[in-house]
């Protein structure tokens, strides 16, 4: 089997300025998005109102709100120390650097490049207390295919995964693999969890893809769910505008 390319270089100096300046960005206009909604099931919330002891779990396409809300909620005010899984890559830099401004520690490494390393690195965070954050169908999709590394960790730590879907009314779309979205202008946004979700401790591979799938037909439910509310809440949302049409090409 052929070994993947090796990555160019990059100036990581730069990366590193040019997070301040994106984290400047997004405070200024988060304080125009309004936060519509937090809805967790009272096991979650016990769960979270420890501030550790769980694991989060999102798709890639809400990573931005899923940022948001981690260092906001979670972090500063249930007292998490949250840890998340970041890609090596030129695009894995800069989230790592905009992460750090805002206090939330990441891992480098993915199921391409470093991630046998990284896997063992979350696996001893999450024995220190740390919540790792986990975007399920990341680094590179396919788009909300759960793989197989949070189940593993689930099964190894026997902790519960806490997923969670955030929806704003109004957003654009990118053309990327993720479909990745970002608010307008004074949007609203709605977040919801869904109960804790348990993986049988020493699963075997097969075992680890039929977990897998379960999570994925979990998350898929309420993401589906709270699209529904989103469209009986406000007729005027961005969920059905056609990609096409109005999206922001990435």
């Amino acid at each position: 089997m052929a070994s993947a390319s090796p990555q160019k270089p990059y100036n990581k100096t730069k990366y590193f300025l040019l997070s301040y300046l994106i984290h400047f960005i997004l405070n200024v206009w988060y304080f125009f998005i309004k936060k519509a909604e937090l809805r967790i099931p009272p096991a979650s919330q016990a769960l979270i109102d420890q501030g550790r002891g769980y694991i989060i779990a999102g798709f890639h396409e809400a990573t931005l709100s899923l940022f948001r809300h981690t260092t906001g909620y979670l972090q500063k005010q249930k007292g998490a120390k949250m840890v998340a899984l970041v890609s090596q890559s030129k695009d894995g830099e800069i989230i790592h650097q905009t992460f750090a401004r805002s206090n939330l520690s990441s891992i480098r490494g993915s199921s391409t490049r470093g991630g046998t390393g990284a896997f063992r690195s979350i696996l001893k965070a999450m024995k220190e207390g740390q919540v790792p954050i986990f975007t399920v169908d990341g680094p590179k999709g396919p788009r909300h295919e759960v793989k197989p590394g949070i189940i593993a960790a689930a099964s190894l730590s026997q902790l519960p995964i806490l997923y969670l879907h955030s929806q704003y009314n109004l957003f654009w779309r990118f053309n990327s693999w993720d479909r990745h979205f970002f608010p307008k202008w004074r949007a609203r946004l709605h977040i919801w969890y869904g109960e804790p979700f348990r993986v049988p401790k020493g699963l075997d591979e097969a075992g680890i893809e039929e977990w897998a799938l379960k999570l994925q037909a979990e998350m898929l439910k309420l993401e589906q769910n709270l699209e529904t509310e989103i469209r009986s809440l406000y007729p005027n949302n961005s969920i059905d505008v056609p990609l096409n049409s109005k999206t922001l090409e990435n």
